[in-house]
């Protein structure tokens, strides 16, 4: 269910366990002893995958754009309503594969539209268009699309935004 069924389960004692509820809501639940609130860190792993067949993001220089303009802080932050840990790998700190904290990625959370714009020069694409699909079935995903392609656009490209129920 959604979230504020969820929540509402919650409370009223239909259900036992609940995953993420907005972490607004589990603030304000933290006063009720009747239901303890764990945190569950990291939670998401929000990704982009591209259609590297496809123009325009068959393109190197584009794909690098995109990874140029977007600042995963305010993607992050604006999705979990301020509940994450940035992590520029596939693989969770605790995995024994994580490639270890630095050096991270050079192209890895700069949010640089002005940058982005002169590799979509570059290949010459100023003014790419390209289709986000985000998940409807779970706000965090909508929401991190609303910020991507926010940021995007303001690189050069154009966005035609699309939430997909799963």
């Amino acid at each position: 269910p959604e979230a504020g069924s969820r929540v509402a389960g919650l409370e009223t004692g239909e259900y036992q366990v609940v995953e993420e509820i907005p972490a607004a809501v589990a603030a304000e639940m933290t006063g009720n002893k009747a239901i303890r609130i764990y945190d569950m860190m990291p939670w998401w792993m929000i990704v982009a995958w591209l259609n590297n067949s496809l123009a325009p993001t068959d393109n190197v220089d584009v794909r690098r754009a995109i990874q140029i303009a977007i600042n995963q802080k305010e993607v992050m932050a604006f999705a979990t309503q301020d509940f994450y840990r940035l992590n520029y790998s596939f693989q969770y700190p605790t995995s024994k594969w994580y490639p270890g904290p630095e050096p991270q990625p050079p192209l890895y959370n700069q949010g640089n539209p002005a940058r982005a714009r002169e590799l979509l020069a570059r290949a010459g694409q100023p003014v790419p268009k390209i289709t986000l699909l985000a998940s409807a079935d779970f706000d965090v995903c909508t929401n991190a699309g609303i910020v991507v392609a926010e940021q995007l656009k303001a690189a050069g490209f154009v966005v035609d935004m699309r939430t997909v129920d799963h």
